[in-house]
């Protein structure tokens, strides 16, 4: 197992979301809900759901090019989804509000790859961990 990329920073949720957006869009799929955390309108946009309405969070992102190891890490809740966009080999994580566009640029381990969300809270900041990996056919 090998770490591709690893980026630590933070992310401003605004309308109580921030971003994990396809470069290429619109992407087409079926709208699915993953938990309290994930949404997927199917659009190539997916919704990471914070419990501010605004402010800063605290992101971890992680492109991995298989199944990393469990994190040794504890969480709050975690939710594990499959996506596949078609074209793309970056996406980008951002806010809702297009006049804060202030955005990551993440290469993606395969237009078709598994997505896992893992969430808590320490003290005034959320903390978000996303790991990608290929999907395994």
């Amino acid at each position: 197992m090998t770490l591709i990329d690893r980026r630590t920073g933070v992310v401003e949720a605004s309308r109580g979301c921030f971003l994990l957006q396809a470069d290429e869009l619109p992407q087409h799929g079926q709208r699915a809900e993953y938990g309290s955390l994930l949404v997927d309108p199917g659009s190539g946009q997916l919704e990471l759901l914070t419990g501010r309405e605004d402010g800063p969070v605290d992101l971890t992102v992680e492109v991995h090019d298989e199944l990393p190891p469990a994190s040794p890490q504890t969480w709050h809740e975690s939710v594990i989804a499959t996506v596949r966009w078609e074209r793309v080999t970056t996406a980008r994580v951002g806010q809702l509000d297009i006049e804060m566009a202030e955005e990551w640029e993440v290469a993606l381990p395969a237009p078709h790859f598994v997505l896992e969300v893992r969430y808590r809270e320490s003290g005034e900041r959320e903390q978000w961990l996303l790991r990608l990996w290929p999907e395994v056919q």
